[in-house]
């Protein structure tokens, strides 16, 4: 693979070589051109200045830390200054200020001026302060005063910059503050209206958790006093019981007035169930039952027609049921108490969760505020100190002078990639009319392209007058191609006065 392609590449220098004196002249035709084309390029002239700006004062050190870092911030301006070179403003003035002004006669030409002195201005800065400007132009004296007026711009654009940076900074953070301020008030009264509507699942006296853990030692107390009521009230059966059988299960019918006790005792049951003891009901059905209990004691009888003893007893009985039956009450009360505080206390996460990102925000306000707060103090000290002192010294390094040599175009460089490039573009000429040929200069060529086995090649033998004429013409060749080398090195070395100046000139 490697051999057919050494052949081939082998077969078209060949074939180029044999058409060395087209190539040739191509070369000489794109040199000759080229030459022409570089020194008829107009000579440029570079002015430049150098601008050192000193931020380091005095009274950098002793500020440190109480206000604001002023080499970096009067940096920054100066690099935002530095950008703003280019607006249309800026370049207005500089344009005036260069005279350029003058060969302006309708908008447009001022639209191209501007142009040019943008796309040939250049200010570049390093890190140790020191600021570049240079500009290019065919006329060395408005390089010049190009230079001079964008220094004159430079200076004084940074020179109030920084008082106006410092005004708006400190306009801007009162805005900020107040706005903030308000913010803050607004989610500090959210806070505290948060609070006083969820007090019962925050922590503290007297909150959701705490209720249910007070009603579930309650309904603990009550449960224990209702088992105790509860056999009590067993007891009291038994030995109610016990005395109806010593009486020999003796049991008369019921006066009127007895019937009309156990009908009130029963009624004071039920309201007992449903009121307090201060109801004027109960107040009432209390001292009627009083009264019948006095009237049927004079009869010498008992409710049960049997015996006081008796009567005494089921009246306690009764109270005890009632009693009982209040306990069921409260602690049936109490569970539904319990089951509601439960379905509160199940909240309290959720609750404690959002409190918690409303003083997150509330917190995120204060640390803005403290922040602005003191950013504001601290561009008040630099307002102070600015105003006092000069942050920013600006010393001339190099002051823009009058450029006395062309800085361009590099003529050395464009002359030797002009006979490059017509050395190239002959050979390149040459092999484009070898492939167009299709010259067969190669057996294996010949075999390729016949598709049958070459026999044998035929070795051309020149006679002697033959090999004369090749060497007369090799030697022209060499004579032509060294002809153009020696006009190359003519040129470079600023040889090309009188008529070849004319002629490469086209004067």
């Amino acid at each position: 693979m490697f051999n057919d392609i050494l052949q081939q590449v082998q077969g078209y220098a060949l074939a180029a070589w044999r058409r060395r004196w087209l190539a040739l002249i191509v070369a000489w035709f794109v040199c000759i051109a080229g030459w022409m084309a570089v020194e008829r390029i107009p000579d440029t002239y570079s002015a430049s200045a150098r601008i050192y700006i000193d931020t380091e004062t005095m009274l950098g050190p002793l500020m440190e830390g109480i206000a604001a870092d002023m080499s970096e911030s009067v940096l920054s301006e100066l690099a935002l200054v530095r950008r703003s070179l280019t607006s249309r403003p800026n370049m207005e003035r500089i344009m005036r200020m260069a005279d350029l002004d003058l060969e302006a006669r309708t908008p447009t030409d001022e639209d191209n001026i501007i142009a040019s002195i943008r796309r040939n201005l250049s200010v570049s800065a390093d890190r140790g302060g020191i600021f570049t400007i240079s500009f290019t132009d065919a006329d060395p004296q408005v390089s010049y005063n190009v230079v001079e007026a964008v220094r004159t711009v430079f200076v004084e654009a940074n020179l109030g910059a920084s008082r106006e940076d410092l005004t708006s900074t400190m306009r801007f953070l009162d805005d900020q503050i107040r706005g903030i301020e308000q913010q803050l008030a607004d989610r500090e009264q959210t806070l505290t209206r948060f609070d006083i509507e969820h007090r019962g699942f925050l922590p503290g006296a007297n909150n959701y958790e705490g209720r249910l853990n007070a009603a579930q030692s309650d309904l603990a107390r009550l449960e224990q006093e209702r088992t105790e009521a509860i056999a009590t009230r067993d007891e009291m059966e038994a030995d109610l019981a016990r005395m109806v059988q010593n009486l020999g299960g003796m049991e008369a019918a019921l006066s009127p007035r007895a019937a009309r006790v156990a009908e009130l005792e029963t009624y004071l049951t039920e309201l007992q169930l449903r009121y307090t003891e201060r109801h004027p009901e109960v107040i009432l059905t209390r001292r009627l039952l009083e009264r019948e209990q006095v009237l049927l004691g004079e009869e010498g009888q008992g409710p049960d027609g049997t015996s006081p003893l008796i009567e005494q007893a089921r009246s306690s009985l009764n109270r005890q049921e009632a009693a009982i039956a209040s306990y069921d009450q409260r602690i049936d009360g109490l569970r539904s108490r319990i089951a509601e505080l439960e379905s509160l206390v199940e909240q309290i996460p959720e609750v404690m969760h959002e409190r918690r990102r409303l003083e997150r925000h509330v917190g995120l306000i204060r640390s803005n505020h403290s922040s602005l707060v003191d950013r504001r103090e601290q561009a008040r000290w630099a307002a102070e100190i600015d105003t006092s002192t000069e942050a920013v010294e600006f010393r001339i390094i190099e002051p823009p002078a009058m450029p006395r040599e062309p800085s361009g175009p590099n003529r050395m460089l464009l002359r030797s990639g002009v006979l490059i490039g017509g050395l190239g573009a002959g050979a390149a000429f040459a092999l484009l009319l070898g492939f167009i040929a299709n010259t067969i200069t190669t057996g294996q060529r010949l075999e390729q392209v016949t598709q049958r086995p070459l026999l044998g090649m035929v070795t051309r033998v020149r006679l002697p007058a033959q090999q004369r004429r090749r060497l007369a013409e090799l030697t022209g060749f060499a004579l032509v191609l060294f002809g153009l080398f020696g006009v190359y090195a003519g040129v470079m070395a600023g040889l090309a006065e009188g008529p070849l100046a004319t002629l490469l000139r086209g004067a």
